[in-house]
């Protein structure tokens, strides 16, 4: 796992200096080595942060090339398939100098073109300059586990893992996105290509990018299927069974020890039954909160299944500083960022990266298996009025429109809708809040598929790589630890979502297959109990008021951007709605304090 950047410049050359800073941004994403190399002159550059996990010897530095040094790349992920692309590529007359998983992509680009990138197994974001061709290619692997943002105007083209190494570049001025800021406040998060900064872009999952001759094309090479295929229930547990142990065999692939991150629920427990299968005894890690409410603390459940597959368990009991982490995760988040269990994962990151370098996850396992409640639910049961959260924060899901998507989006989240945006935000940007606030759901939104599957196929294109899957990447990155997401194989996601409806989820049952293939092999509890998710008791740290200083002095309300009465008339209202906006203001306005400066003139 590892920090890529690169740069090419039309005319002028690089300065190595700035481009070895862009760089050191990403250290966190690779202690373990830095390389950089300079073409054309020296106005192309690639540059690699590395975690050394497969291949620890000097042959598996990167930037990388072939035999000839016509094609380099700088790459961030694992290959898990390498070993077999690998062995096909040398039958074909393809030399290999290192063990590493990269070299094969070098090769498979020779052999296949851009094409190679759907031969591909993994998490994967990179870079490829063809020298012949004088073309870049980038590409991001299937689900959007990797991330991978880019930035270009008439005089150069930049590329890197993280939004910071690209505006650490002088010529690339910092200038909000207003429809950016107004997706935070309805999504949570900032759906690609968007990005808060002007004129930088983020790479959407699925796809390559082609740089050539100023001229930048994307396109879509791989999109999931649902097409459903014939089969009887003790053939597909067996047919399931095998793609899940094929996933996770490949995932505990690795040149350094790794572990798995262990909840207690089923998706983690069921990797941690398959882990012991194929390793014998294996390291988990689990993290509880010190608070009276024991619906936080899932250590219990995770010692369970702990002595059950004969894991050796760390465990920590947390009581976090949410204001001191704030500022430091808005630096790892680059963008505002609205999903509060980014502070579990990040201290349940830090606990395993203390033993190792790697760790398997259960995450992407309720959107594969369908186990959210929405999935089984009509709109109208969606938007059925206010509903409290384990947080203690309520959220209104009453319909403000008529689409399912809209609809379906006030059912996972509290809205900000247009007509509040023109109230917090300062008049002058009120013309660039877009009314059509679904528009990333509405262009995923698949209505010709039976439910649950439109709803996982809209979750698996949209909230899973923009909200959960940047959420265990940079929090897992912030304390260079790699995270591998076994649910998240190709072959295993195309063979579960083919499954029919009828066997895939009888009776709208949650998680109906996954739980008949572990039952007897975990423990029953692991099986039955309530769904929690990793999240962090907030209501414990904070309140209204509390909120409400923290915006006072924030830059938001200082500069103008965020207008003081709005705020101080939610805090005033005392109710969970009120509670849940003022956080996810606050989450803005840290992000914000940290990198935005522009003055919106007068506070109205």
């Amino acid at each position: 796992m590892c920090g890529i950047l690169g740069q090419l410049n039309c005319q002028t050359k690089i300065d190595p200096r700035c481009f070895t800073s862009m760089l050191h941004t990403l250290q966190h994403r690779g202690p373990d080595g830095e390389g950089v190399s300079f073409f054309a002159d020296g106005c192309i550059a690639l540059g690699h942060r590395r975690l050394a996990i497969i291949d620890l010897s000097e042959n598996g530095t990167q930037p990388m090339c072939n035999e000839d040094g016509s094609i380099w790349i700088t790459c961030n992920g694992e290959i898990y398939n390498y070993k077999e692309l690998r062995s096909q590529l040398q039958a074909k007359g393809h030399r290999f100098i290192s063990q590493s998983d990269t070299e094969v992509i070098v090769h498979g680009y020779e052999e296949w073109g851009e094409h190679c990138v759907e031969r591909l197994r993994g998490m994967f974001a990179f870079g490829i300059w063809d020298d012949a061709k004088q073309q870049l290619i980038l590409a991001r692997d299937h689900f959007g586990i990797k991330p991978l943002y880019y930035y270009r105007d008439p005089a150069q083209f930049i590329f890197a893992s993280e939004l910071k190494a690209i505006i650490a570049c002088p010529q690339v001025q910092r200038t909000l996105n207003i429809p950016a800021i107004c997706d935070f406040f309805f999504y949570r998060y900032i759906p690609a290509p968007r990005t808060i900064w002007d004129g930088v872009s983020k790479l959407p999952p699925a796809s390559l990018l082609i740089y050539r001759n100023g001229t930048c094309t994307v396109r879509r090479y791989w999109e999931p299927s649902f097409e459903e295929r014939k089969t009887d229930e003790d053939t597909a547990l067996q047919d399931l069974e095998a793609a899940l142990t094929d996933s996770v065999t490949m995932h505990l692939v690795s040149d350094v020890p790794l572990g798995l991150l262990l909840s207690g629920g089923l998706d983690s427990s069921a990797i941690a039954y398959l882990m012991k299968r194929e390793k014998g005894r294996a390291v988990a890690f689990s993290a509880g909160f010190a608070v009276e409410d024991e619906w936080y603390n899932e250590i219990p459940d995770a010692r369970l299944v702990a002595e059950r597959c004969s894991m050796d368990l760390y465990e920590e009991m947390v009581k976090p500083d949410i204001w001191e982490l704030l500022p430091r995760l808005s630096w790892f988040y680059d963008e505002p960022f609205g999903d509060g269990s980014m502070f579990p994962s990040y201290l349940v990151s830090r606990l395993a990266r203390k033993h190792m370098k790697v760790a398997l996850a259960g995450d992407g396992g309720d959107e594969l298996f369908a186990g959210y409640n929405r999935y089984f639910q009509t709109p109208a049961v969606m938007a059925g009025g206010t509903r409290i959260n384990r947080s203690g924060m309520a959220r209104d899901v009453s319909a403000a429109g008529t689409g399912e998507t809209r609809v379906y989006q006030k059912g996972m989240h509290p809205l900000l809708e247009s007509e509040d945006l023109k109230h917090l935000l300062h008049a002058d940007i009120h013309a660039e809040i877009d009314e059509h606030q679904e528009w990333f759901l509405d262009q995923h939104y698949r209505p010709d598929l039976p439910s649950p599957k439109r709803w996982q196929a809209l979750d698996f294109l949209t909230i899973l790589p923009e909200q959960y899957l940047t959420k265990v990447d940079r929090a897992s990155m912030a304390n260079s630890l790699e995270l591998r997401v076994p649910f998240l194989d190709k072959p295993l996601v195309e063979f579960v979502f083919g499954l029919p409806v009828d066997a895939f989820a009888p009776g709208g049952e949650k998680k109906y297959m996954l739980k008949k293939l572990m039952r007897g092999k975990l423990p029953e509890r692991t099986l039955t109990k309530k769904k929690r998710g990793f999240s962090i008791p907030l209501h414990h740290y904070f309140n209204e008021n509390m909120l409400l200083n923290a915006l006072m002095d924030g830059t938001g309300v200082k500069s103008g951007l965020i207008r003081r009465d709005y705020v101080i008339g939610l805090a005033r209202q005392a109710n969970g709605v009120a509670l849940n906006r003022l956080w996810q203001i606050a989450l803005f306005d840290a992000w914000y304090t940290r990198w935005a400066h522009p003055s919106f003139g007068k506070d109205t």
